[in-house]
């Protein structure tokens, strides 16, 4: 255990089973030494201080850098309750959700300041904590890292599906029921194996599609009762072409693509971002962005009811070469490319060559995969969620069951499930007119204010959510991203950079704010 008593200097050093966490001697120099071995630009910020024991470190961050901001994690009481404090987060963390807490320390416009310090005398201590710990970080910064390389691939077009989907006509409908057992079919290459179970009790569940199962599942003639869709790409509007028919609603966010020719019933979500704060109605229900369509389509059941939901075709890796289930939308991608030299499964092969890393038993899985699967690593066991057939690549949220256990809990259920029109829910043309006009008004003031900033303010407003924040990232995230690396060093640059991001989105607005205004 650990006890703590005076060092030579003065100061309380730590001490853990008769080993010396901090010097006896002199703790305060050893943590200016040993912060100085870091080599740390005094252009960081921002820091992660895992395991600083009694935080000699904090004061010696301090000393060299005094605006730092320090996120310190603590893994036991006695040091967490002794610990020097630093002036942001000092989290106990059993106490905490890491992750979370990480989200509202860092915005995407600080990743690259952040600088990550443990103190090794105490961090080995605790080999397995400290494991976990850095696995949630690492899947914070690769969560972060895809949803930088979405926006900067996507925003423009996430706009354009905001403005289209709010103005198109289809019936917007809510759920008035659900009841009974939930499978949500994914589109992984296990999901064929579930065809048979499916099919004899189709009756007794409710079936919610990913976009890339519907392939699949239409192949077997197995109609979905609902889909889930978040995606804002080309690809997602492929998937959706195999819908079959234009009964089964829609859940989606307005950034996701639509195809236009579709007249589904729509189920729409809030994802919580300013601009659809402002266009939708109180009543749409609301289920934050996170990266994952499966995880979307559990949160919304997990707002209607504490039934059974099962997960099929999530295997978060490879089956030998094969990536998804087979009839896919991505077929058309490898059998064009195929010819007598290089056949089918040898371009998958190359493909996954490409792609793949190796994670567990020599499983195969890929960046993507690992996104996945991190979000419902990041969960505690699940209440009554499970996942069928499952692959090697476990994770901590969900409950793996076989085939007898899938066929116990559907053969079990009833299914009640009823959608109704959203009577509520108005979308008008002026409401968008009114926004982009909103944002006209806020863009001129930023131009007004550009000579007037300093490295200060822009890391404040590039740090905390706003409307106007959002445009940018919409239109300019790769300039956002630019000027990240040189808002601490050169501000005339930073300057230039500001009012390119001005421009994009002043002339992305005034086209749509002209067309819309004018009918």
């Amino acid at each position: 255990m650990f006890t703590t008593e005076k060092a030579k200097s003065g100061n309380l050093t730590l001490v853990y089973n008769n080993k010396f966490i901090h010097s006896r001697y002199n703790p305060v120099s050893e943590a200016n030494t040993y912060f100085k071995t870091q080599n740390i630009n005094t252009n960081t910020k921002l820091f992660i201080l895992i395991g600083p024991g009694l935080g000699y470190l904090i004061n010696s961050i301090k000393l060299e850098i005094p605006n730092a901001v320090i996120f310190t994690i603590h893994l036991d009481k006695i040091t967490y309750n002794n610990s020097i404090k630093s002036d942001f987060d000092n989290l106990y963390i059993k106490d905490i959700d890491l992750f979370k807490e990480l989200s509202y320390f860092i915005s995407d416009f600080r990743l690259p300041e952040v600088k990550i310090i443990k103190w090794i005398p105490y961090t080995s201590i605790f080999p397995q904590k400290i494991l976990e710990i850095e696995k949630i970080i690492q899947q914070f910064f690769q969560e972060r890292k895809g949803s930088i390389y979405t926006i900067g691939n996507f925003g423009k077009t996430w706009f354009r599906n905001i403005f289209f989907n709010y103005t198109e006509k289809n019936q917007i409908t809510k759920i008035r029921n659900i009841n009974s057992t939930i499978v949500i079919a994914a589109s992984g290459p296990s999901l064929s194996d579930s065809w048979k179970v499916l099919k004899l009790h189709r009756e007794n569940f409710i079936l919610a599609a990913l976009p890339s199962s519907l392939v699949a599942l239409k192949n077997e003639d197995i109609i979905p009762d609902v889909i889930f869709h978040t995606d804002p790409g080309f690809w997602a509007k492929e998937h959706l072409k195999s819908i079959p028919n234009d009964k089964v609603p829609i859940v989606m966010p307005l950034t996701a693509s639509f195809e236009p020719k579709l007249q589904n019933p729509l189920i729409l979500i809030n994802q919580n971002s300013c601009i659809e704060n402002f266009l939708l109605e109180q009543n749409i229900l609301n289920i934050q962005a996170h990266g994952t369509v499966a995880g979307t389509a559990y949160l919304f059941f997990r707002k209607f009811t504490l039934n059974p939901i099962i997960f099929i075709g999530l295997d978060l890796c490879y089956t030998d070469v094969h990536e998804h289930v087979h009839p896919h939308s991505f077929d058309i991608l490898i059998t064009e490319k195929q010819n007598r030299i290089s056949g089918y499964l040898n371009l998958l092969y190359q493909k996954q060559q490409i792609n793949g890393h190796i994670a567990i038993n020599n499983t195969k899985t890929n960046t993507a995969f690992s996104i996945y699967s991190g979000w419902f690593n990041r969960k505690d066991k699940l209440n009554n969620v499970y996942r069928y057939n499952a692959s090697l690549i476990k994770t901590a949220g969900l409950n793996d069951i076989s085939t007898s256990k899938l066929q116990n809990l559907l053969s079990k259920s009833k299914k009640s499930f009823d959608f109704e029109i959203n009577n509520n829910c108005h979308f008008e043309k002026q409401q968008l007119v009114k926004l982009l006009e909103k944002i006209k008004l806020l863009l001129n003031e930023f131009y007004n204010n550009i000579d007037k900033l300093n490295m200060d303010s822009i890391c404040i407003f590039f740090s905390n959510k706003s409307l106007l924040l959002e445009i940018f990232q919409y239109t300019s995230y790769p300039e956002i991203i630019n000027l990240s690396h040189y808002y601490r060093t050169n501000i005339n640059k930073s300057k230039i950079i500001l009012l390119k991001i001005y421009t994009n989105s002043f002339d992305f607005i005034s086209k749509y704010l002209e067309r819309f205004s004018n009918g």
